[in-house]
């Protein structure tokens, strides 16, 4: 453990540890955002669990809840899938795997902050996050930040700080 003779030598060794704390702010970014693209592509597929506005009796109040719960694929959908050959045929938001391969993150980062932005670069994909009058919201990009943020944001702190406590 580090020891330091004064306050002053301790402020003049936090402030040489800038920049290695930036390369580990920016490996843990791209840990993060891999993180958080993983837990996207692990909603597809599957019905998640009611969120807390649906168990407590205010889903719907938000015009775009993350943690909302699916409705149920139509039942066209789900006979033009196993038409198609789609299986299993209920399984939400996964048809070709086409949305789920896109999915990917990017990092802005300065000297004072970093934004890590999951998203998709298929044209439906809002669509399904955010839903339309024919397409209700199910939320995948949202849900995934929303449940794993903290984690997100330990892993960033936790690669911050590696090379500063070497």
């Amino acid at each position: 453990m580090r020891t330091f003779k004064s306050p002053r030598q301790f402020a003049q060794f936090l402030e040489s540890a800038i920049p290695r704390m930036s390369s580990g702010m920016r490996e843990g970014g791209h840990k993060a955002g891999a993180m958080l693209v993983e837990e996207a592509k692990n909603i597809l597929g599957s019905y998640p669990p009611p969120g807390p506005a649906d168990r407590f009796g205010l889903s719907g109040m938000l015009p775009y809840d993350p943690m909302r719960q699916w409705q149920e694929l139509a039942p066209i959908t789900v006979h033009e899938k196993t038409e198609l050959g789609y299986s299993p045929p209920d399984n939400p938001l996964v048809r070709t795997g086409e949305m789920r391969d896109s999915i990917s993150y990017e990092i802005a980062l300065d000297s004072r902050a970093m934004v890590i932005v999951v998203g998709s670069d298929v044209p439906y994909a809002v669509d399904q996050e955010l839903g339309t009058e024919r397409i209700p919201s199910r939320p995948f990009l949202g849900r995934a930040v929303y449940e794993h943020h903290r984690e997100a944001i330990q892993v960033v702190l936790v690669e911050m700080m590696r090379p500063v406590l070497r």
